[in-house]
């Protein structure tokens, strides 16, 4: 009994004795709470952020060009998924990559003819298009804050100028002789014409078509650098596989020319005691060329007469040829049974 009347002590002393006030106490609501909780970052979680509107595209403009290598890919995609129905989408892409890479020149070429004439399509197309109100509206629509401001009535403008006031800083850009920001607007930098006005989209109409033109120019002068590069590299690789032909034909005329003057001290030894027929001359060094072909006439025309010496020059044959052969064969040269010249194996 002594502890509850403690207990009902306490509670008397914690609880207010007008009960009314009790309805002045704040209670954080649920929604207070909620926002609290979600204004407090959580450890561990990424905060979400939303992405902005996609950039609209008009729906009414022309198709756009397609590339020469878009246009080959469009004829190939069948074919590459029907031979590899496994692979992904990434793998037949570099397979086509690749087609294209090895694609003969004439062929490429018919591609791009093609997607030149698409662009040539689309360039008269999209300057026709511009010409119409649905560009014009779409053009509007997209840049509202570009649109040129209707001209006020004298009414609206002494109403304007009697409830406004000019601000400090209007009052330094009047007097410093600057245009206010919102006229600045209506017009293009640089030059004096009202933004979407007919002069304004005409001139826009033909920066478009030289930007264009230069683009268009600009990708041609890369194809044909591209295609002298190739021809200066081809050239390159010509001219050093021409350079080391003529270095080793070189070096084989002048193991020829070795062998020739071996060949002629060889025949002068050999020969030294045989006598051409009828003039008795012997071979030297500078003579041996005439020598031989002397007594090679002499033997054809009448063998019978010279039995003796068709005996010596067979003999002298068969002698050079085991002489010869060794040497030859160490410098990489065979000896022709036809002339009896050496050659190159």
């Amino acid at each position: 009994m002594a502890q509850s009347k403690e207990a009902e002590v306490n509670l008397s002393e914690i609880l207010p004795t007008d009960m009314s006030s009790i309805a002045e106490i704040e209670i954080p609501s649920l929604e207070t709470s909620q926002s609290a909780e979600e204004a407090t970052p959580t450890p561990g979680k990424r905060k979400r952020t939303t992405r902005g509107p996609h950039e609209s595209k008009d729906p009414n403009a022309p198709r756009r060009p397609q590339t020469a290598y878009m246009m080959f890919t469009n004829d190939v995609r069948k074919d590459v998924r029907l031979d590899h129905p496994d692979t992904s989408v990434s793998d037949r892409a570099k397979i086509i990559g690749r087609m294209w890479a090895d694609l003969e020149q004439t062929k490429k070429k018919e591609y791009q003819q093609k997607a030149q004439e698409d662009k040539e399509r689309y360039i008269q197309e999209y300057v026709a298009y511009q010409e119409t109100d649905i560009y014009k509206e779409f053009i509007r629509k997209k840049f509202p804050n570009l649109q040129s401001k209707k001209p006020k009535t004298d009414d609206e403008k002494s109403a304007t100028s009697s409830k406004t006031t000019t601000t400090p800083s209007a009052k330094a850009g009047a007097s410093s002789g600057k245009t206010p920001l919102s006229c600045q607007q209506q017009f293009v930098p640089g030059l004096n014409i009202p933004i979407f006005s007919d002069e304004f989209l005409k001139h826009n109409r033909e920066m478009e078509a030289k930007l264009r033109k230069l683009r268009q120019s600009s990708s041609n002068l890369e194809e044909e650098n591209a295609l002298l590069s190739r021809h200066v590299d081809s050239m390159k690789s010509a001219v050093l596989k021409v350079q080391n032909e003529v270095k080793k034909q070189e070096d084989r005329n002048g193991k020829l020319q070795g062998h020739l003057v071996m060949l002629r001290e060889i025949l002068v030894t050999m020969f030294k005691e045989v006598p051409l027929p009828g003039s008795g001359d012997l071979p030297t060094v500078d003579t041996i060329d005439a020598y031989m072909g002397k007594l090679q006439q002499a033997i054809s025309n009448d063998p019978d007469k010279y039995p003796d010496l068709m005996v010596k020059v067979s003999d002298i044959a068969k002698q050079l040829d085991t002489v010869l052969k060794p040497r030859l064969e160490q410098d990489g040269l065979t000896l022709t049974e036809e002339g009896g010249g050496a050659s190159e194996q």
